[in-house]
């Protein structure tokens, strides 16, 4: 009976704790957005429509997301990607938590070939 409360109390923490990370990982990444570009954006949102648009980093994120996506599905931005990514791989730990990174992103994406 221990052995079967503990096992199920390990399932939640080990579903929980992917969970947490991915949210917090969403948080500072809307924070920083709309810390850093909502100020710019937000004064000429309000000029033109007469208010603020609460959530403006999410618009953002998405938008830059899409941009980036753009721009390494192109020639240029895949020789420029390959460029910087060797560079990465060239710092001792940045190199291995890169790897790691784009290994796990790799493993969920819906396509078994590379996107770029």
């Amino acid at each position: 009976m221990g052995i079967k409360i503990r096992r199920v109390f390990l399932a939640g923490i080990f579903t929980a704790i992917p969970v947490y990370i991915t949210y917090k990982i969403l948080e500072v990444i809307f924070q920083f957005m709309d810390q850093f570009l909502a100020p710019v954006v937000q004064p000429i949102i309000r000029h033109y429509l007469g208010f603020n648009i609460p959530g403006l980093g999410l618009v953002m994120m998405i938008i830059t997301l899409f941009l980036l996506g753009l721009f390494v599905t192109n020639f240029l931005g895949r020789a420029l990607y390959g460029y910087f990514e060797k560079i990465l791989l060239r710092i001792p730990v940045v190199s291995s938590v890169y790897n790691f990174t784009k290994q796990i992103v790799q493993t969920f994406s819906p396509e078994q070939r590379s996107v770029f």
